[in-house]
């Protein structure tokens, strides 16, 4: 077949479906035209393409379900009389010559599916060597030009959109028509020129990484120069800061002035006068066995051990050395009885004090 007559065969049977869907749907469905025709094209690594071909049919009344129900079975088993294979089959004849590339339609099928409002008549197939790959690049586009230099696909008409899907991890390096959510999108009505729509894709690195040997290395490598930073800075901070900010701090937190490592490094403090100070004690300086002597004076020479250590806030240990060192020097006696120590002042301490 001649490459006008495929352009012909397109136009008149893909591009023009909505008024190809034969007498039977003219009579079921208003006057036989589909609100939307879409055209969809799924490429994958391996080069092939899916290829899904949709009208989609209004469907506002009771009675236009009902045809449209009919009109479904019809299309399954003669899904040709509404969708015809013929225009891909010479299409792929002719861009299997044209690129060099062993081409061929396979797992050709016809489906249909019914929503709220639409229902939708589909022919799938698959397309093989359909793109052209090298490395990492996937080049999309020669398939639509012909020997003559024309395009067997020229054009979209109203209410027709094409759609070509990428490959997963492949991102468009650049492309005639607009890009948007990983596909090529074109809405009609719209013209093309000889090997358009093309498109030029890069694959990306997997979403996944590769976990390499020397990951654990290269990650301590990494953890060991932060930390070298972190003390680096801190030394620089410590040396060339100003710390003389700090009496801002002390001017909004007064009580802050109390930390001896805070003023130690604020050459410039407010007044303390107003700060409120622990009270000071007037009790005389003695030392810990003169304490203890001054408590058991003061319970008529006689007291209980466990009475010394609560009034001491000691701990037993302590104060069981301390009246052992009182007792070596003459000035109490120690007394047993049953678990507890009775402690008495000696006579002669009792009339020197």
């Amino acid at each position: 077949m001649s490459n006008p007559l495929i352009r012909c065969f397109f136009i008149s049977i893909i591009l023009l479906s909505a008024v190809c869907g034969s007498s039977i749907a003219q009579e079921d469905l208003s006057d036989g035209a589909s609100d939307v025709t879409l055209i969809k094209i799924a490429l994958s690594p391996t080069g092939e393409a899916v290829w899904t071909v949709e009208l989609k049919y209004p469907l506002t009344t009771p009675s236009e379900v009902q045809s449209f129900n009919r009109l479904s079975t019809i299309f399954k088993s003669n899904g040709q009389s509404f969708i015809s294979l013929s225009p891909f089959t010479h299409a792929i004849t002719v861009a299997s010559a044209e690129t060099g590339r062993d081409m061929e339609l396979k797992e050709i099928s016809y489906s249909s599916s019914m929503s709220d409002d639409h229902g939708s008549l589909s022919l799938s197939f698959v397309w093989t060597n359909f793109t052209y790959s090298q490395a990492n690049t996937m080049s999309v586009g020669d398939v639509f030009s012909v020997e003559s230099g024309e395009a067997w696909m020229p054009l979209l008409l109203e209410n027709q959109e094409l759609i070509i899907e990428f490959p997963p991890n492949y991102v468009a390096q650049s492309s005639s028509h607009s890009i948007y959510n990983g596909t090529l999108h074109v809405i009609g009505p719209a013209e093309f020129s000889p090997g358009e729509p093309f498109a030029t894709l890069i694959e990306f690195s997997p979403s996944t990484p590769t976990i390499s040997k020397t990951t654990p290395l290269s990650f301590t490598f990494i953890i060991a120069i932060l930390l070298s930073v972190s003390m680096g800075l801190l030394w620089i901070l410590k040396r060339n800061f100003n710390w003389s900010l700090l009496s801002i701090l002390f001017s909004v937190f007064p009580n802050a002035s109390r930390y001896p490592i805070l003023r130690k490094y604020a050459p410039l403090l407010p007044p303390t006068d107003n700060i409120p100070s622990r009270p000071i004690s007037r009790e005389p300086l003695i030392s810990d066995e003169e304490r203890v002597l001054t408590i058991v004076q003061q319970h008529g020479g006689r007291i209980k051990q466990v009475d010394i250590v609560e009034k001491t806030d000691w701990s037993n240990a302590k104060v069981s050395q301390i009246l052992s060192h009182l007792e070596a020097k003459g000035f109490i006696d120690k007394l047993r009885i049953g678990r507890e120590n009775l402690i008495s002042l000696r006579r002669n301490e009792g009339r020197d004090r």
